[in-house]
């Protein structure tokens, strides 16, 4: 099925790579690493020609 995915690398503050993660859920949570100073976000291709792209947000889950 063609798709895209949601790549996120965390890096410290010396710019190396702490951890990956990849997802192919329109929505998912992840945990931002401890140590992590900065982070990237890229789309990656799933065979897809071509996308339209509307809106992409990063919100922060607060627990009780």
């Amino acid at each position: 099925e063609n798709g895209v995915y949601t790549k996120i690398t965390f890096f410290d503050r010396y710019g190396d790579i702490l951890e990956k993660k990849v997802e192919k859920a329109k929505d998912f949570i992840f945990t931002y690493p401890e140590d992590s100073y900065t982070y990237q976000v890229s789309l990656l291709s799933a065979g897809f020609e071509s996308l339209t792209f509307y809106h992409f947000s990063i919100k922060e889950i607060r627990s009780v």
